[in-house]
């Protein structure tokens, strides 16, 4: 990918969450960046677009982290945790990413065609509870139900660590899936 589109996508990042997304002019981005004004158009028509992109590419790092060494012949609940876990680690690692995605993923500044889920983790995780709905191990609810019970306490687990509320080291990491999985159990 081209070096000054990086550059871009990072000092947005970095300048959204330092000062929110109206406090950030392209002006602001273009000076942290190190890049041109007019090389920042040449890249991204608008700040909205410009957004977009970064939260594309964020979600689809978190999505691509989340089914990493993913197994589709494992038993339901080794599964969900694999990739539960895989996300929760990508949140502590990548603090200033979370806090973006987390800010934007409802937003209606970015296209609700934009926020769909390139990486295939939301489908993967829909179709793990379906599963387990029909092993009957897991609470009869709509799936997207599940994905946002079972994603807002881990994004909630995340920013916990990442405001210094809480620690999450291996151990407590391993009961938060635990008790994860047990909110969704039949």
């Amino acid at each position: 990918m081209d070096e000054k589109r990086e550059q871009v996508l990072q000092a947005t990042l970095d300048l959204i969450n330092e000062r929110g997304l109206q406090s950030t002019p392209m002006s602001a981005i273009a000076k942290r960046s190190g890049v041109a004004v007019g090389t920042i158009y040449h890249h991204f028509d608008n700040k909205e677009i410009l957004v977009t992109a970064l939260y594309q590419k964020l979600s689809g790092k978190l999505g691509e982290y989340a089914l990493h060494n993913y197994d589709a012949a494992a038993p339901v609940r080794a599964r969900f945790s694999n990739i539960w876990t895989n996300a929760l680690r990508f949140t502590l690692r990548h603090p200033k990413e979370v806090l973006f995605l987390d800010q934007y993923a409802y937003s209606p500044y970015i296209d609700p065609v934009a926020k769909e889920d390139i990486s295939g983790w939301f489908l993967t995780l829909g179709q793990i509870f379906a599963e387990g709905q029909a092993q009957q191990i897991i609470k009869p609810l709509h799936p997207e139900i599940l994905i946002h019970m079972t994603l807002g306490m881990l994004m909630y687990l995340a920013k916990g660590q990442i405001g210094g509320k809480l620690e999450l080291d291996e151990e407590t990491q391993q009961a938060a899936v635990d008790a994860c999985w047990d909110a969704i159990r039949s």
